[in-house]
Parts: C-alpha cells; structure tokens; sequence
C-alpha cells in the first residue's frame, strides 16, 4: 500500500475538498482523484461520495480514517523519537499532578532533571489523583503524579513509581482539648468531628481506611477539596482534621499540629505511566530519573 496515498486520503477526508486538498499537498486535483482512485481499488470499496461539490467519507472511509490517524500519528512520534537519538536531549514532557504535590515537591524535581537536561521543557496540568491516573490511562499526558489507595492489580497497563512518603498528622485549634498531646492514636480521635478531604482526592479513600483498620468510622462534618481551605476551617474552630505533613505552604499560625499513630498513618506518593505506550527520549530519561530517586519522607 502506497503510504503517500495514505497521507492523500488523510487530507481529503480534512478537507471534504478535492481541490482544497490538491492545494494542501501541491499536487494536482486528476492526480489527487488518481490516488483515492487506485486506494479504493486496492481496499474494494469506496472511501468518498459526492456531496455537492464537495465529498463526505462513506461508512468504509469514517472507519479506514481512524487507522490511517493512528499510523500517521506513530511514524510522526517515530521520526520525532530518531530525531531526539541524534541530537541533543530536549522536547517536551507532559505532566499531571494532583494540586499541593505541584506545589511543594515537583519543582525541586524538575528542578534537577532541567539541571541536567536544559534544552526539555514542561507541560504541566493540576487535578486531582484519580482525574490524574485517568489522565495517564487517556494518553492525555505522559507522566502522573498521584497519591496512594490504589490496587495496582487493578491497572495492568500501568507503571507506579513511589516518591516518596508523607506522615499524617492531625491539626486542632489551640484551645483543643487534644492541642497539648504530641501524637495520638485513632481510637482518641474516633468520635470527633472532622474537616475531610472530598470524594475527589484519594485522601479521603485513605482515612477511610486508617479508620476501619481500628475499627472506627470517620466522622466527617465538612468536606473541602484542598489542605488550605481545610486549615482554614479548623483554624477557625469548625472541627479537627488530618492532613499530610509534608505541605510546608498550608499556614500552621493558629493551628496545634499532633502526630498520628498507627501503620497506615503515612500516604506514599506515586509517580505513574503506560508501561508500553511509546516515549520520547526526553520522557524515558525523565523516567529513569524518577526511578533512581532516594524516596524522602516528610
């Protein structure tokens, strides 16, 4: 199958246009309708019917055209890919990350790759850890940054990379009964009410579950989507709340912070992508520095 004849199709099916497309391609309009013609003959049906002076794709065309955006789409990523082997690393990264992770750890990551590799630079999206997994799942972006309560069984076509781990601490008004205690357990804290994290963030999922291991249920009087808007309500004597440790930006003026006990007290952060999708030069390397890193905990 002649592969320029691919690119042909490809254009008059933008194009709805014989004319429009000849023009694209610089070739003429008989040599354009000599191409389809001889594709047409080779796959035994027709791609294209007239709509006027224009020309529409048949059922046979709306389905050939998904394959031929497939193919195209992969010698591109594949003449980009010997492009990047033979020169200096660089190109772009697409990365999604859930919100205070962007914040407070992925700059110092980037930070040394960027060190190393300046010419490679960054896209980068924020949403939560479960929009982030569907994101890397979608192909929407190349690299995930999310948090754990995950079944990685669950996610056959996926790599998880931990990061690192942060301890769950709990944050009380100083006036709190509980505001002088250096740590405590989950049964201390069974029957308050809390400020929780909403359905949206897998932190929820994990407090759930820090609960239920001891048996107790999370009370929650109050659902927010971010750490500092659930700092904000406890400051101000709405409930108490757990939250991670490591987020040096969320304020600790007028809070009591008390450590956590227990196993499960702690979230690891995980960095994902498609085992088996195609990767940049760029990306695989930024991969390899993603592996190699000593994971901290905070």
């Amino acid at each position: 199958m002649n592969w320029q004849y691919l690119l042909y199709f490809k254009a008059v099916a933008e194009e709805q246009h014989y004319t429009k497309a000849a023009e694209k391609l610089f070739v003429s309009v008989s040599a354009l309708s000599r191409a389809i013609g001889c594709l047409e003959s080779e796959l035994h049906v027709k791609l294209f019917a007239k709509s006027g002076r224009n020309v529409t794709l048949t059922k046979y065309g709306v389905v050939f055209l998904q394959y031929v955006l497939q193919a195209t789409r992969a010698i591109d990523e594949g003449c980009k890919a010997l492009d990047e082997l033979s020169s200096n690393l660089s190109g772009t990264i697409t990365i999604s990350a859930f919100y205070t992770f962007s914040a407070v750890v992925l700059p110092n990551i980037l930070r040394r790759f960027t060190y190393e590799h300046p010419d490679v630079s960054f896209n980068i999206y924020q949403d939560s850890s479960q929009k982030v997994m569907q994101n890397v799942l979608d192909n929407r972006v190349e690299i995930g940054f999310i948090s754990d309560y995950f079944d990685e069984k669950n996610f056959p076509s996926l790599e998880f990379t931990p990061i690192m781990t942060e301890k769950m601490v709990l944050i009380v008004p100083p006036g709190h009964p509980l505001a002088n205690k250096k740590s405590v357990s989950v049964a201390d804290i069974a029957n308050e009410q809390f400020i929780g994290f909403d359905h949206t963030s897998n932190l929820s999922l994990h407090l759930d579950r820090i609960f239920k291991q001891e048996g107790y249920h999370y009370q929650i009087k109050m659902m927010l989507s971010d750490d500092y808007a659930i700092a904000g309500m406890v400051r101000t004597g709405m409930g108490i709340a757990l939250i991670p440790s490591g987020q040096p930006v969320v304020s600790r003026e007028g809070l009591a912070e008390i450590q956590l006990e227990g196993s499960l007290a702690q979230r690891t952060i995980y960095a994902t992508w498609k085992k088996d999708s195609f990767s940049s030069y760029a990306v695989t390397e930024f991969q390899n520095s993603l592996r190699s890193m000593r994971m901290p905990e905070l």
